[in-house]
């Protein structure tokens, strides 16, 4: 919703890159906070435990597919045409 604007799907190519980037680091945001959160809770971690050992492994690796999601976006290889 946050890259369409709303619930009306809109071509991908219309959307700026600081709109995709942004809407792709909230995801990753959420999905961390709530896995630390979870891991935490499940192994009886502290914060800072729970943040070394849920996400800093992985934090360069989701930045990396961010970006070429962002890059397939911008070249218009994922453009459906619909009928």
């Amino acid at each position: 919703m946050i890259v369409h604007r709303g619930t009306e799907v809109r071509q991908l190519s219309t959307v700026s890159v600081p709109v995709l980037a942004g809407s792709l680091v909230l995801a990753l945001a959420l999905t961390y906070t709530l896995g630390t959160l979870w891991l935490g809770w499940l192994l009886v971690l502290g914060p800072a435990a729970a943040l070394a050992q849920g996400i800093v492994l992985s934090v360069l690796q989701n930045l990396l597919k961010a970006a070429s999601a962002v890059v397939l976006v911008r070249s218009g290889a994922l453009d459906v045409q619909r009928p």
